[in-house]
């Protein structure tokens, strides 16, 4: 609704349980998820497929997902360890000149920590949050030509302590779990 009060059309193009990054994300004991056994293959496939059919003048990226552990070339890799990062961040590139392949501007969302919910009152702090953030805001600064970053972890945790809020600015922007916007 507000991108259409702008005059701008907005498409989706996500693949639900997958993030933008490749690898498989794994579970906090550093095993895959079953439901993304195919994200590696299938996201770029049809990102790029969507690129094609809608040729965008802006790509934005944002995705809860891309801060998880994962499998890369069958090594678990973690951002909580440099090399870990310097994976994490040639991930990002990876994707990122997929994403901007047909001349479209990449704004990078930042990711903001869980708010609590009914269902999830007290949600555990997790570091890789800001770690990825970090990396996001690095790329941004080193390819300011087509990437450019939103803080939405500051507009969703407006005093940037853990967790965020659960009503900002009156509105309440993840109920349900606090992360998966509605």
């Amino acid at each position: 609704d507000a991108a259409a009060e702008h005059g701008a059309q907005l498409y989706p193009a996500s693949v639900p349980g997958c993030g933008i990054l490749g690898g498989q994300p794994v579970d906090l004991a550093g095993a895959p998820f079953k439901w993304a056994a195919t994200c590696e293959r299938e996201v770029p496939k049809y990102q790029t497929a969507r690129l094609a059919q809608i040729r965008p003048d802006l790509v934005i990226w944002l995705s809860g997902w891309d801060r998880d552990d994962r499998l890369v070339d069958g090594q678990n890799v973690s951002m909580t360890t440099m090399s870990g990062r310097f994976v994490f961040a040639r991930l990002i590139d990876d994707a990122a000149a997929r994403l901007t392949s047909t001349g479209a501007r990449l704004v990078m969302m930042t990711v903001a920590p869980p708010s609590p919910t009914e269902l999830y009152p007290d949600p555990p702090k997790d570091a890789k949050f800001e770690q990825m953030n970090r990396l996001l805001r690095d790329f941004a600064r080193s390819h300011a030509d087509r990437t450019s970053v939103v803080d939405l972890a500051r507009m969703l945790c407006p005093n940037g302590a853990h967790p965020c809020p659960e009503e900002v600015s009156g509105v309440r922007p993840r109920p349900r779990d606090g992360n998966h916007f509605e």
